[in-house]
């Protein structure tokens, strides 16, 4: 949409088999979108507002991507798991050109949101089995602990920042 959402045109349509789920605006121009083909995760970026778009990166293991980030001009971050269910988490620190893996889960989990709270502590949701899981990062997404597992069956699938130190998360049992 170029008139602020009252009409749309499709400029891009991804191969078959693929899925997006999450977009996220990098700088003026640039834009991610994050997915996956069959059984392996995709990013792809524009750098002419969304015009056209080309795979910045494919997974060489299988997997899923599910929501992306920006964090500053030149910092991104996408999420979502392995097809074994560990989460994972990727990092780009030159707006999207490249992808570097910066976390597997060690216990199955799937991430499935994520959101920036400050420049450098980021937060992302998603379940381990039927529990909720909450990882966090201090340093604008390069590592990454989990900080909290639901006591009770939850799933939670996307989280915001609301204000101050307040996050916000939502899902179902």
């Amino acid at each position: 949409s170029i008139d602020g959402g009252i009409s749309w045109e499709s400029v891009f349509t991804a191969s078959e088999n693929s899925y997006l789920y999450s977009a996220a605006k990098l700088t003026d121009t640039s834009l991610i979108a994050v997915g996956h083909n069959g059984n392996l995760p995709m990013i792809y970026r524009s750098t002419n507002n969304g015009q056209t778009w080309e795979r910045s990166f494919t997974g060489v293991e299988e997997g899923h991507l599910f929501s992306a980030l920006r964090v500053s001009d030149t910092v991104a971050i996408a999420v979502g798991n392995t097809t074994a269910q560990l989460g994972v988490v990727y990092r780009s620190t030159n707006s999207g050109t490249t992808w570097t893996k910066v976390f597997t889960s060690v216990e199955p989990s799937i991430l499935q949101s994520v959101t920036k709270v400050t420049d450098t502590v980021l937060v992302a949701v998603g379940y381990k089995g039927n529990y909720g899981v909450v990882y966090r990062s201090t340093d604008a997404g390069a590592t990454w602990v989990r900080v909290f597992t639901a006591s009770a069956v939850s799933f939670l699938r996307s989280v915001s920042f609301v204000i101050a130190d307040i996050v916000g998360a939502v899902g179902h049992d």
